[in-house]
Order: structure tokens, then C-alpha cells, then sequence
């Protein structure tokens, strides 16, 4: 819905995505993914606040729906990446196969923050065994993750074998923070593990703090 790619040259730039309100379908899809908001601008600073993505509604029962979807993704290798005060809710997906779902997910840039976001009701229903999702996904140097409110992440079917994450951590971050956020409300149909806030230091500084974490639910072994 909102795709930038400029504000990498001049060095700088700062990229602002700011006080959007998103909402939207792609009821045909089949392979394709749905991104709301996408940045891929390697600029200085890439800001992604304050937007409102809500009611999302991806591919159909007959459809293979094997697409990934990512309300708010930035793949920019910019030195500073902000996503505070966000809302992410109502994201729904089905079809025979499925795939990976993310609320936040800042993939690349060097210091990310991600504070004060709310990402919730976001399900996967149909067939197949896709059926990964996380409400919050990071993978900077130095990660704070403070303040953000994960609830109501649901793999509605059997089938699903993907796990289910609420907080987090793809790299291995030098310094990562998490502190004060809430998580709750996770439910599995299926046989994938859940994760309240999975975090990644193998070296460096790790801070966990003041959060919350409850109502995990399961059908598999592993919570």
C-alpha cells in the first residue's frame, strides 16, 4: 500500500513514514505477498511512526495463499530504524497452504527501535502446513524493544506446524533490550512451539525486564 524505496543518497536522509492509516485486501492471491507499509531505503534514519494498518485480509479457503505478509517490513540497511506508536490488528489469512505472517518486522538497519507499537488479532486459517507468524520481528545491532502490546496471534488451523512468536530476535545483536512489553494470548491449533519474546544474544549485552507473558495456548508439546 505505501512502498518507498529513495532517501538513500544523499548519505543523511532521514525517511519518515509517519500518521498513515492503512487498510486493505488482496483476496486473489495465490504466491504474492502483501506488505502495508514497505522501506528499503538505506538512509541514515528511516522512521515508521505512528501508522495505523488494520483489517487486512489476505488470499481465500481455495486459494494456496503461500504468500508472506508484513503489515509494516523495512529491509533497508539504514544506520537507524524507528517504529514506535504503530497499531496493527485484524490481520487475517487463509488458503491451502499458507505462509509466514509478521506484524513489525524490521529485517535489516543497525540500531532498531521498536517501542510503544500494538500489534494484535492477526490469524491464519485454511489447509496446509504454513502457518509461521510473529508480532514483532527484529534483527539490528543494538535492539530496543520496549512498551509494545502483542495480543490475540492465532494459527486457527490443525494442519499448522509453523511456530508461533510474539517478541522476536533473528540476529545476534551486540546489545538488545526488552523491556516492559506484553505479551499474551497466543493460541496454536496446530503442533508449532510458541514463543513469548525468543531473544538472540550469543555475545554482548542482553536486558529483559518488567515484561508480561500469559495465556499461551498449545496443541503441540512445546510452549
Amino acid at each position: 500500500l505505501i512502498e518507498n524505496a529513495i532517501g538513500s543518497t544523499a548519505a543523511a536522509n532521514t525517511v519518515n513514514i509517519n500518521n498513515n492509516t492503512l487498510t486493505g485486501d488482496y483476496l486473489t492471491a495465490t504466491t504474492g505477498a502483501f506488505y502495508g507499509i514497505y522501506s528499503s531505503a538505506s538512509a541514515a534514519t528511516v522512521n515508521i511512526n505512528n501508522n495505523t494498518l488494520t483489517n487486512f485480509v489476505y488470499s481465500g479457503a481455495a486459494l494456496t495463499g503461500s504468500g508472506v505478509v508484513y503489515p509494516i517490513y523495512n529491509s533497508g540497511a539504514a544506520t537507524i530504524v524507528n517504529a514506535n506508536g504503530n497499531t496493527v490488528s485484524n490481520i487475517t489469512r487463509t488458503g491451502t497452504t499458507g505462509s509466514t505472517t509478521i506484524g513489525i518486522y524490521l529485517s535489516s538497519g543497525t540500531t532498531q527501535t521498536v517501542n510503544n507499537n500494538t500489534v494484535s488479532n492477526m490469524s491464519i486459517d485454511g489447509a496446509g502446513t504454513g502457518s509461521t507468524m510473529y508480532g514483532i520481528q527484529v534483527a539490528g545491532t543494538t535492539v530496543t524493544v520496549n512498551g509494545n502490546l502483542v495480543h490475540t496471534l492465532t494459527c486457527i488451523k490443525t494442519t499448522g506446524t509453523g511456530a508461533l512468536y510474539g517478541i522476536y530476535d533473528i540476529s545476534s545483536p551486540t546489545n538488545e533490550n526488552y523491556n516492559n512489553n506484553v505479551v499474551r494470548d497466543l493460541t496454536h491449533n496446530g503442533t508449532g512451539i510458541i514463543y513469548g519474546i525468543y531473544t538472540f544474544t550469543t555475545s554482548g549485552t542482553r536486558t529483559v525486564s518488567g515484561n508480561q507473558i500469559y495465556n499461551l495456548t498449545g496443541a503441540g508439546t512445546t510452549i
